[in-house]
């Protein structure tokens, strides 16, 4: 898929350990950033789990059949994203339920499991419908900084034409501390945001993480494709 582009900009930036300032980084008393996550039912970290081990055999299946296939290669991360954001929830206790809020990022696990699942399955069929979706698509791309699988968001119109120019907007996202890959993910499959406009390709990037892409490192620029 085109955009007649030099090249898609993505921000990418290097997550925080410490807080905003000297109240939230007193010794032995800094203030994580992000949160701790929710308490999780050890039967529902097991169920997680097992889904991980799922999709983690699944990828492996499709590269397998998928080697040697340049063309095919390269969507690679538009599979493991999914993988990569269930497995830091639960490596780091960063998955997040409740109530008030209406966040259960348990459920969203599953659901983002399942779809890694469809997507390695299509990919290693050599089907992968999502290079040609309109409409809401999450993406993947490989770090050159340092290799790292990283996600972004793309509303594409449903008019696009690869074989015609289209204008392509980048929104640079805001700050929020808990917004981390999984949740990232999960609403860029459900909302085309505020300034989404018709007839234009508009770019989510995630930067690693929601600091509003302005502190040190946050903005390294890297390419990436469509």
């Amino acid at each position: 898929m085109r955009a007649h582009l030099a090249g898609l900009i993505l921000a990418c930036s290097v997550s925080l350990l410490l807080a905003d300032g000297p109240g939230d980084n007193v010794p032995d008393n800094v203030r994580p950033v992000p949160p701790k996550g929710s308490v999780i039912p050890t039967e529902t970290v097991q169920e997680l789990k097992a889904g991980l081990t799922e999709l983690q055999t699944a990828i492996e299946g499709a590269k397998k059949a998928i080697a040697g296939k340049q063309q095919l290669e390269v969507l690679l991360p538009d599979v493991l994203i999914y993988e990569k954001a269930v497995r830091w929830g639960l490596d780091f206790n960063e998955l997040y339920v409740d109530d008030k809020s209406k966040r259960n990022d348990v459920a969203t696990a599953k659901a983002l499991l399942k779809k890694g699942l469809e997507r390695a399955k299509e990919l290693g069929e050599g089907k992968p419908s999502w290079t040609t979706a309109k409409g809401l698509v999450v993406r993947g791309y490989r770090s050159k900084i340092d290799g790292s699988v990283q996600p972004y968001g793309l509303v594409i119109p449903d008019d696009y034409d690869d074989k015609k120019t289209t204008r392509l907007d980048v929104w640079w996202h805001g700050r929020y501390e808990n917004n981390l890959e999984l949740s990232f993910i999960a609403e860029r499959q459900r909302s085309r945001g505020e300034f989404s406009q018709p007839g234009v390709i508009t770019v989510h990037p995630f930067g690693r993480f929601s600091n509003a892409n302005k502190f040190a490192s946050s903005c390294g620029l890297e390419n990436s494709r469509l």
